[in-house]
């Protein structure tokens, strides 16, 4: 039995996941009426790196462990579980 060759996912492909995840984060927000400061202020993380949480651009941000950590923390504050994001 021949196995198949796994299917590498595109660059776009994980492009759209970024942003949709982004997406996702500012409309949690949003949906508990928190503005950016109240996010800033409740969690203590930067503007900068929640902005680039929104945006999709994770590049920006100062590594993978923080940026989970980070979601976490949004969903905490929103009394939402981060697990589905």
């Amino acid at each position: 039995m021949e196995q198949q060759p796994k299917k590498e996912l595109s660059s776009e492909y994980y492009q759209a996941k970024k942003a949709e995840l982004g997406s996702k984060l500012k409309t949690l927000r949003e949906k508990h009426n928190l503005s950016l400061q109240d996010v800033v202020h409740l969690t203590r993380i930067s503007p900068n790196f929640i902005i680039a949480l929104e945006d999709g651009s994770f590049e920006k941000l100062p590594g993978k462990v923080f940026g989970r950590g980070f979601i976490r923390n949004i969903c905490q504050i929103a009394n939402e579980d981060s697990t589905p994001i």
